[in-house]
């Protein structure tokens, strides 16, 4: 039987072109479990300095080493040293690019607005079905706990969208299929101006 979680990946899939898509609960968890998946630590990643703070803690929380530099980007960019690029503000029909992995935004203020979540794109079904089951504690988000019979996976993470807001992502999408609704919000236009990290120093975070 599937589930809405399985639906609205699928649906994410067709209007990006990603071959395999897993949904997590926000972007930054997405690119956590991305570098946690990758099995990168112990590495400098490369960012720019005007992006939202918690891309900074992923790369901090998984063990690596954030470099920040002046540079300007627009819909998204990539965290140098990685296959990993951040598609916060980026999500648009068509916009997967293969070999990439693409990590999606889903809160109130991004193009697909609700409240919540995130997800993961990639042509590696393999390195998406592990960020699937890092995600939900260890374990086949696709089946009923009580029916699971499997030794969970750990370490793992709680970082799983819930099926609520994938519900709410579907009606949304479609929304946007029909052009019913805008793709793009003036938010997302103006974000890779703010200056969030700058105040950091690299130096002070190693």
């Amino acid at each position: 039987m599937r589930s809405v979680i399985q639906d609205f990946e699928e649906a994410l899939s067709q209007f990006t072109g990603a071959p395999h898509v897993a949904c997590v609960d926000s972007c930054s968890n997405g690119i956590f479990l991305a570098l946690k998946a990758l099995e990168i630590k112990n590495t400098q990643i490369q960012i720019p300095d005007r992006t939202y703070v918690s891309v900074l803690n992923a790369i901090l929380n998984s063990g690596n080493h954030p470099a920040l530099k002046d540079e300007y980007w627009n819909k998204s960019y990539q965290l140098k040293g990685t296959p990993i690029y951040d598609y916060a503000v980026g999500f648009e029909p068509n916009c997967y690019v293969p070999g990439e992995v693409q990590v999606l935004s889903f809160q109130q203020k991004k193009s697909l607005p609700i409240g919540k979540g995130g997800a993961v794109l990639s042509d590696n079904k393999e390195l998406i079905e592990h960020i699937r089951t890092l995600s939900f504690d260890g374990r086949d988000y696709s089946t009923f706990y009580r029916d699971q019979n499997q030794k969970y996976h750990v370490p793992a993470y709680h970082m799983n969208i819930t099926p609520e807001q994938c519900a709410k992502g579907l009606l949304i999408l479609q929304s946007i299929c029909e052009g019913k609704r805008p793709i793009s919000f003036k938010d997302s236009e103006d974000y890779p101006k703010l200056s969030v990290c700058t105040n950091f120093h690299v130096d002070t975070l190693h």
